[in-house]
């Protein structure tokens, strides 16, 4: 599905700074910290399309060292809803985490994989 937009919060300005280098294909947007939060006051969202998808998650998983995987992924659909899943799993070794994190969204949302990195 060309044109689908994804969105993944709680990243922060080193985040930003890192993934300014490595790539060219992601947007940030700032999200305000709810009222009684502690932390930095701003926290930055990854606006990418489907192609740098696999990339930003990858980053995300590099900079976690638990075996699970959590995230909420907002998906912007051509038509321009939105609707935010929870990518949750336990991640297998053998196996690319990129793909798994993939087929689960696939799963949630019920856009097949290359559909999603169009």
């Amino acid at each position: 599905m060309p044109g689908l937009r994804f969105r993944v919060g709680g990243l922060d300005y080193d985040d930003k700074l890192e993934l300014e280098e490595q790539t060219d294909l992601v947007a940030f947007e700032e999200a305000p910290m709810r009222e009684g939060a502690s932390g930095e006051a701003v926290t930055l969202i990854a606006v990418v399309g489907g192609i740098a998808l696999k990339g930003l998650i990858a980053f995300l998983v590099m900079r976690s060292s638990k075996d699970r995987f959590k995230k909420r992924i907002e998906v912007e659909y051509p038509d321009g809803r939105r609707v935010v899943y929870t990518v949750e799993f336990e991640m297998v070794k053998d196996r690319p985490v990129e793909e798994q994190v993939m087929d689960a969204l696939s799963e949630l949302s019920g856009v097949p994989v290359p559909e999603l990195t169009a």
